[in-house]
């Protein structure tokens, strides 16, 4: 099972295909989508750029925030989570 997302040229992220650790930030309960859609939390920033891990997804703005969501464990988004997965883009804690 896989994942894919792609940024329109207007900055908005879509994404589509397995999301059975959240990796589609779509939310909770979405286990998995066959079309394009937009992933809503981040409909008023203007993504320039998304990659696709196998269970997780990272996308960066033009104002230079990073998002992570998906597969949590192990700190693999880039901080600590208390659970398996986290099903909604958010925002990476700089130091």
């Amino acid at each position: 099972l896989f994942h894919s997302a792609a940024v329109t040229d207007g900055g908005l992220l879509f994404t589509w295909g397995d999301g059975s650790m959240g990796q589609l930030g779509l939310g909770p309960g979405v286990r998995g989508v066959a079309s394009p859609r937009c992933v809503a939390m981040l409909a008023a920033e203007c993504v320039c750029g998304v990659s696709c891990g196998a269970f997780h997804t990272a996308a960066h703005t033009l104002e230079g925030r990073l998002y992570t969501w998906g597969r949590a464990e192990q700190g693999r988004l880039g901080f600590l989570h208390s659970g398996d997965s986290v099903c909604w883009p958010t925002q990476g804690r700089g130091g």
